[in-house]
């Protein structure tokens, strides 16, 4: 849960498919503070959860079993996503660095930035490299994970805004468009570095957002 801009009250609720019980916040009864301000978006890891809000510069490490923050990572302009890329090394998109952070996941501390223009947002990955996602740029950039260095960009729609993997290998990348550009769904090969088709919006009203894929 965001919370409101500046109110420093996100939280973190649990539901429980089999019984049907809900928590409303597990952050602050298990660490008797609250979380931050605005937290964008949560990734899970080895066991534990990697909680990035936005608006407190911060990610909050946590133990899946007891919600107990274990780490934090700091000195984050703006963080927004966090895609781990191995064991022991994690990226982190930037709404104002310009860059992309990358982050060691054994010491819960940044080790270097990526240079790479515009609001970064999701990331994906896949056949050593990271798919990356941005809201003011008309690309989706391509980054080896093995030397940290971007090394391509795929041309789609400003506003790139989601990307997830199907289960046939392929990139889906959400666009809300702008600046001449139509909102659209994009297939991407992650191979060729391509789009392999795209599904253009008639209206900006009705642009893509948050794309979420089942395991078929």
């Amino acid at each position: 849960n965001e919370g409101n801009f500046q109110w420093g009250n996100a939280s973190v609720s649990y539901f429980d498919g089999a019984t049907g019980n809900s928590t409303e916040d597990l952050y602050a009864p298990a660490n008797g503070s609250g979380l931050g301000d605005v937290l964008q978006s949560m990734t899970v890891h080895n066991g534990r959860g990697y909680l990035v809000v936005n608006n407190s510069g911060k990610v909050v490490v946590v133990d899946l079993n007891t919600f107990a923050a274990t780490a934090t990572i700091t000195g984050l302009p703006s963080p927004r996503h966090l895609l781990p890329v191995s064991n022991a090394k994690a990226y982190v998109t930037d709404l104002q660095a310009n860059a992309i952070h990358t982050v060691d996941l054994n010491s819960n501390s940044i080790t270097g930035s990526i240079p790479c223009p515009g609001w970064t947002e999701q990331l994906a990955l896949a056949y050593g490299k990271a798919f990356v996602t941005n809201q003011t740029r008309r690309y989706v950039y391509v980054i080896d994970t093995a030397t940290d260095q971007l090394v391509d960009s795929i041309g789609v729609s400003r506003g790139g805004n989601s990307i997830l993997e199907d289960a046939q290998g392929m990139l889906w990348v959400a666009c809300t468009g702008g600046s001449g550009t139509a909102p659209a769904l994009y297939r991407i090969d992650p191979v060729a570095l391509e789009v392999e088709t795209s599904f253009p919006y008639a209206s900006s009203a009705n642009s893509p957002l948050r794309l979420t894929i089942n395991g078929d």
